[in-house]
């Protein structure tokens, strides 16, 4: 088996709070214990599912948060997933999704109550796709396919909840966000932030944009484009209102990228034309 080299992850000053929180258990997936556990369950799904491994097993991927085993099989790959403990849910999530809106996620091949995941293969990254293609009208695709999956997960919020997808809806952030400060220790301005965060909850919920399923990370390292129409999403780890996405890699395409989505949302009426920042950008 092959691992990731040693500081293959550096905390950026944006996911900075995310690294404080997790950064511990970077050595936990690197443990010649866990490898050990991950590829026994690995061989044993695979005859399971009649696959065979056609390889080493390599280990590209090593966050605080998660890591990820790529497993070449014949004919191509597989992909195991483990998840720290806040976020073990995502492999009852995806399950979910996969009965639900099977054309948006990989397909699941196994899970378990750890939270481990096996997927198939679901393609290209769109990263790689528009690089080569320097063009980003893909989106145009992906985000009314994300719109379709919120919309048509809005009844399903409460099955959502049982599963363990965290509760980030308006009328719980504000002692979400204070419990969270306190936690981390932040700075002073952020906890006199607190009654503006009370304030763009509500002028959200006025809105009325039914609350829902939200990607959280969703950008071009976590879409991924197969042979044939719609891209692959891989989605959601929070229930909450969805925002109105601005792509931010290529700002002076932004124009042609939102409005596919917005079209999508529009079931609910008009999509108002003014988004509260809290929506649009970190808190200063």
């Amino acid at each position: 088996m092959e691992y990731a080299p040693e500081g293959a992850w550096r905390p950026s000053p944006f996911r900075g709070i995310l690294g404080r929180l997790y950064a511990p258990r970077m050595s936990d997936w690197r443990d010649p214990g866990f490898l050990d556990d991950a590829r026994a369950w690995i061989e044993e799904q695979l005859a399971r599912l009649g696959l065979r491994r056609d390889g080493e097993i390599e280990q590209p991927h090593v966050y605080p948060w998660s890591t990820v085993l790529r497993v070449p099989v014949e004919g191509g790959s597989v992909w195991f997933k483990a998840n720290a403990p806040e976020l073990v849910h995502e492999a009852a999530l995806v399950g979910h999704l996969s009965a639900r809106r099977p054309d948006a996620v990989p397909p699941l091949l196994a899970a378990d109550e750890r939270g481990w995941m096996l997927m198939a293969d679901a393609g290209e990254s769109l990263r790689a796709v528009v690089e080569r293609e320097r063009d980003l009208g893909r989106w145009l695709d992906v985000l009314p396919l994300y719109a379709g999956v919120q919309l048509d997960l809005e009844p399903d919020v409460d099955e959502l909840l049982a599963l363990g997808v965290p509760d980030l809806r308006l009328a719980a952030l504000p002692e979400l966000f204070a419990r969270r400060l306190d936690e981390i220790g932040a700075e002073r301005r952020f906890h006199d932030a607190l009654s503006r965060v009370c304030e763009l909850c509500d002028e959200l919920a006025a809105f009325g944009i039914p609350e829902t399923i939200q990607h959280d990370d969703l950008h071009d390292g976590q879409v991924f484009v197969r042979d044939g129409p719609p891209p692959a999403a891989r989605l959601g780890r929070r229930v909450r209102l969805p925002p109105v996405l601005h792509p931010r890699r290529h700002p002076r395409r932004r124009a042609r990228v939102g409005p596919g989505r917005c079209r999508a949302l529009a079931r609910h009426g008009p999509v108002p034309r003014r988004v509260p920042s809290a929506v649009c950008g970190p808190l200063r």
